[in-house]
């Protein structure tokens, strides 16, 4: 992995917050033990998770991206193909603020085989968004 000049910091060190955790749901447990890990560590199901829901963003997409451009359909924790469709559904206003990782996963997602037979239904119908914008 490409090292950003930040991955050897938590998300709490980059968002300047720390999250305290009581009585939540285990994904509320999940997401706010992994914003306690360097950036730079997470797995690919760690970043699914992360930025399925919607934490640590603009830290994070750069580096499911660099992951992405190795291996677009990588699994993170449950099928081929999760981590790419949680950075195709992030935000809309990420892409605006940065169109370079816009134009890079653009690249991504026209690359990939959306012929595989075992490519999930609703992978394949973010990429034909995608490819269609």
């Amino acid at each position: 992995m490409q090292t950003h000049q930040y991955a050897y910091l938590t998300l709490e060190d980059l968002e300047l917050s720390v999250w305290e955790v009581d009585n939540y749901s285990n994904l509320t447990r999940r997401c706010t033990q992994l914003r306690k890990i360097p950036v730079s560590q997470l797995t690919a199901g760690d970043l699914r998770v992360m930025i399925s829901q919607d934490i640590g963003t603009k830290f994070l997409v750069p580096l499911a991206i660099e992951i992405l451009s190795k291996n677009p359909l990588i699994e993170g924790d449950f099928y081929e193909g999760d981590l790419l469709k949680a950075v195709l559904t992030v935000k809309p206003e990420l892409w605006a603020a940065h169109p370079n990782l816009k134009d890079t996963m653009f690249e991504i997602v026209q690359g990939i085989n959306q012929g595989k037979p075992d490519l999930d239904e609703n992978v394949c119908e973010l990429i034909k968004s995608w490819l269609s914008t």
